[in-house]
Formats: C-alpha cells, sequence, structure tokens
C-alpha cells in the first residue's frame, strides 16, 4: 500500500469559472484541491480539513477575503495556514497593505501567471510536508522516550526475576530427578508449567528492557516469516501470500527468538483485523542505504520487509499511538487488549538497528514496513573440535555472583556428569584457574555468570583468564537484560553463551556442544 496522502489546498472565489480555471493550472500537481464560494464555506472546511495552504479570493459577497482571513487569525486550529490572496482589484498599496495586515503571506494579481502560481503552491506544499515529517519525528523522539522509561523499570524487574526463575525451574527439574512418584511429578509439572508462564512474563518485560542482550546468530528470515505464519493463521479463514519473499534472500544476523515475536505479533494482528477472512501478503527485498553511521559513500546493507494485510484499517486518530506502550483499542481481556504487542514488535527492530513503519487507510487495511541491518560479518561455521575424555573427568569451575545461581549451576552440571569446583568471586576464580594450571590439570571450562548491567567487568575476567592460558573455553551465563543490546559474545571471545532462565536441557545442549559428551550420572554438587 503506497502512501497517498499529498498537501491539501484549499481555493476560495465566488465564482465557479474562477475556481475551475485555477484547478485546471495546478491539475498535475500532487496536491489534493478543495474548493469553496464563500468565507463561510471555507471556514467551515478548515475546521475539519488541514490545509497546506489557502488561495483567497478578496472580493466576495456577505465576507470579503480580509474578513475571512481576520477570523482565521482569530481561531487556534486554523491560524497558521498560510494565505495568498488572489485578486483582479484592491491593487492599492493601502488594499495591498490591508492583505498582509490580515495575515496574508503573499499576494497575486489577475490574470495569474501559471508558472509563478505553480511554483509558489509547490513551495508551500513541500513547507507543509516537510512540518509533517518534523511532527512524526517529535512522535517518535516521545514514543523513544516513552519507551526507554519503561525500559528502565522492566530491566531491573527482569534482570532479578530471571534469576529467580533460573533457580526454581532448575530446582524443580533437579527434584524431579530425585523424586519419581507419580504425585510428586504431578504437582512438579504443575510448577513447571506455572514458571513457564513466569518466563514468557519475563521475557516480555525484557522485550522493553532498555537494550535487552540479544543472541545474536545468523537465520533465513524466510523461513521463520513462514513458520509463524503457520502458526498464527492456523484455523483461521485468512490465506497467506509469500510468494515476493525470494530464496537468496541474504540471512540476517539478529535474535531468533525476539524476531520471531516481532512477526507473531504482527500476524496476529493483521489475524484480528480480518475476522471474516482476507490476505496476508508478505515481501522482502534487498536494499542499501546510507545511514548517520555509514562511512563517507558507504552504503549499510539492509532487507526490508512489507506485512500488509486488507483488513478493518487504523483511523488516523489513533495511527500516530499504535506503537505506544499499552495503548489498544480492543476489549481488555487475557488473550488481547494488553497494548503491549504492536510497541513490543516497535522496540525489538528499534534493538537491532531496524526500524517499524506504518500505514494504514479504513476500510483498506495495514502495511507495516520492518527494515534489519545486514551484520557485516558473517558467522563461522566451524565446529568446535571435541576432545576424547573420560567419564567424570571433565573439570568445570563455576562463578556467578548471585550465591543461589552459582550452587544451582553447579548441581545441575554436576546432575549432567560434569566434575565441579566453585568460586565465590571473581579473584578466587582466577586463582583457582592459575592454580590449575600451575599443577598441569587445567580446568576444562569456566562458567562464568555476567551481569548485562556491568558487561565490561565480565569481559574483564574473561580477558584475564585468556591471558592465563589462551585456549581456556570460557561460557557466559547471561541475564537477558541491560544496555548493549548487540553484543555478540562469541565474537567477543566467549565460547559458548547460555542465556537466564534456563533449565537441564538448555545447559546439556550449550555443555556438549563445547566439551566431550559424558554419560548422564544423576550427579549433584556437595557443596560440604
Amino acid at each position: 500500500m503506497k502512501n497517498t496522502e499529498h498537501a491539501k489546498i484549499l481555493i476560495v472565489d465566488d465564482r465557479q469559472d474562477n475556481i475551475f480555471a485555477m484547478e485546471q493550472l495546478l491539475s498535475d500537481m500532487e496536491i489534493d484541491i478543495f474548493t469553496a464560494q464563500s468565507g463561510n464555506e471555507a471556514l467551515k472546511l478548515m475546521l475539519t480539513t488541514e490545509f497546506a495552504l489557502v488561495l483567497l479570493d478578496v472580493q466576495m459577497p456577505e465576507m470579503d477575503g480580509f474578513e475571512t482571513a481576520t477570523l482565521m487569525r482569530e481561531n487556534d486550529q486554523t491560524k497558521g495556514i498560510p494565505i495568498i490572496f488572489v485578486t483582479a482589484i484592491s491593487k492599492e498599496d493601502r488594499h495591498v497593505f490591508k492583505g498582509y495586515d490580515s495575515g496574508a503571506v503573499d499576494y497575486l494579481f489577475k490574470p495569474v501567471n501559471p508558472e509563478i502560481l505553480r511554483s509558489k503552491v509547490r513551495v508551500f506544499c513541500q513547507l507543509y510536508l516537510s512540518k509533517l515529517e518534523c511532527r512524526k519525528m517529535e512522535r517518535e523522539l516521545q514514543q523513544s522516550r516513552n519507551l526507554d522509561a519503561i525500559g528502565e523499570l522492566a530491566s531491573g524487574i527482569a534482570h532479578d526475576f530471571n534469576n529467580l526463575l533460573t533457580s526454581i525451574m532448575g530446582s524443580i527439574e533437579l527434584v524431579s530427578m530425585m523424586m519419581p512418584q507419580e504425585k510428586v511429578q504431578k504437582l512438579l509439572g504443575r510448577a513447571m508449567r506455572s514458571s513457564l508462564q513466569a518466563e514468557e512474563l519475563a521475557r516480555r518485560l525484557i522485550s522493553f528492557s532498555k537494550g535487552g542482550v540479544l543472541n545474536l546468530r545468523e537465520i533465513a528470515v524466510g523461513k521463520v516469516i513462514r513458520d509463524t505464519a503457520d502458526t498464527v493463521l492456523a484455523g483461521s479463514p485468512i490465506s497467506f501470500n509469500y510468494s515476493s519473499i525470494p530464496d537468496d534472500l541474504p540471512h540476517l544476523k539478529v535474535d531468533e527468538s525476539q524476531i520471531t515475536r516481532l512477526f507473531y505479533n504482527l500476524f496476529l494482528n493483521a489475524r484480528e483485523a480480518m475476522p471474516k477472512g482476507g490476505t496476508l501478503s508478505v515481501t522482502a527485498k534487498y536494499f542499501e542505504s546510507m545511514t548517520a553511521s555509514s562511512e563517507k559513500g558507504q552504503l549499510e546493507p539492509y532487507v526490508k520487509i512489507s506485512v500488509e494485510d486488507n483488513g478493518t484499517g487504523i483511523t488516523k486518530e489513533n495511527l500516530p499511538r499504535i506503537f505506544e506502550p499499552y495503548f489498544t483499542t480492543k476489549q481488555k481481556g487475557k488473550q488481547k487488549g494488553l497494548g503491549l504487542g504492536l510497541a513490543i514488535c516497535y522496540s525489538i527492530a528499534k534493538k537491532h538497528g531496524g526500524s517499524l513503519t506504518v500505514q494504514s487507510r479504513i476500510g483498506k487495511g495495514t502495511v507495516f514496513q520492518i527494515s534489519l541491518p545486514l551484520s557485516p560479518e558473517i558467522s563461522s561455521k566451524k565446529s568446535i573440535e571435541k576432545e576424547e575424555e573420560a567419564v567424570n573427568k571433565v573439570r568445570i569451575l563455576v562463578y556467578d555472583a548471585d550465591e543461589l545461581i552459582r550452587y544451582l549451576a553447579a548441581d545441575l552440571l554436576g546432575a549432567l556428569g560434569y566434575n565441579v569446583e566453585l568460586a565465590a568471586s571473581v579473584h578466587e576464580t582466577l586463582e583457582k584457574y592459575e592454580q590449575s594450571k600451575a599443577a598441569g590439570s587445567l580446568f576444562d571450562a569456566v562458567f562464568l555468570g555476567v551481569s548485562s548491567h556491568d558487561t565490561e567487568k565480565g569481559f574483564n575476567t574473561l580477558n584475564r583468564l585468556l591471558a592465563v592460558d589462551s585456549q581456556a573455553r570460557v561460557v557466559a551465563s547471561i541475564d537477558s537484560t541491560g544496555n548493549s543490546p548487540m553484543i555478540d559474545f562469541k565474537k567477543s571471545g566467549f565460547s559458548a553463551v547460555i542465556t537466564k532462565p534456563y533449565g537441564m536441557g538448555d545447559l546439556a545442549n550449550t555443555m556438549h556442544n563445547l566439551l566431550p559428551p559424558l554419560n548422564f550420572n544423576n550427579g549433584f554438587y556437595d557443596p560440604s
């Protein structure tokens, strides 16, 4: 859907032949022309429509152009509209001065020179469109500030919440392994389901977190779009058209879970806009653009994705507010009406260095456009070589500033069959690692808690470990909040990354991809 909104001008003249002649002179310009044959009719139109310019005849019955201009200047809604007087008489200086005194910005005398008329109309329309663009930028700036304010609150809440969830979910899994009784399993299953719902709430908070660390990896965005649409549109009367997503579309380096959430929310919004059916069309294309951060003459590569429906559309009044957190026109309820969906989409796009815009027309539908930058680096496909070591000889050093997480990680790693040793501080972590090197039995990995509120401390610890042993395997255990959204932990030197809250399965996958495979032995860390 193309943006068809043009600048609007109003021609006011009591003679229809004059109006027709002026319309013909301006007919090939990209403007919308309105007409009125009296001052009163013009004032009524100006109260319901925003005009870039008024071409106002001076000599009119009942209310002349000077009176009309004076009334316009006395009304807050119309006082900012530029006026050009058009007259065949009143050429004397006193009449011209009176016109300017009434609020005119210019005078044209009949017969009007066509080129002069068109040039003046073009200039005022361009000024008007520039003003609209400034308004849009002001709204986006305010919206960004609103998201930042919510992000500051959400960041702190989600950080603590994720740590608690990690401890709760990990402990549930461990108890479930230790107590196989059916009744206990039933209760633990209920507790785990509640924890997973709490995890989903934490992910929503993370979407508003200022920054919100992203777990970046390369994905085929076309597949994500198709899979997400299949999930959202299942059982609905909506057809899905994705024929304009090219097979050779470059891969994006993004947080797959967050990008999936972005499309999920947009597709759900489209489904709700087409309750009786319709078509959801998604197109994608590669393009290059100059950005503020680009080097001189350097174009940045992007993928632009359009999500278009032919649903009910969004009113002009609501359109500027749809990305605001908690703004909704829907009924309040468990599944909808929270007013978070589109705000989450906006935040995710921004955190990936991209943008999200919208155009809509009532009764015609809505189109969202997402621009996402390609990462300039291509992620390495090199596999990690796995050494063959005997079961229970793999030693892991664990440190996390949060004691609950430290012991929980040790318990889970112990249950996976690893020999675990704890450190209570960064200093102790470095000291124990240096001692293991001196003894000729280096730790096979360090499981290091990294706060996304202070990633510098985590990187300093990593660098000091690498100074002791350049081949050190260090796993970053991170929470998904903070002020460093585009950190690539692996590129920064970490061997692997795991995000809180995590469970046994997440931890097993992370460690088994990094270290030699072990036999599962239900071992636990004994703090004594």
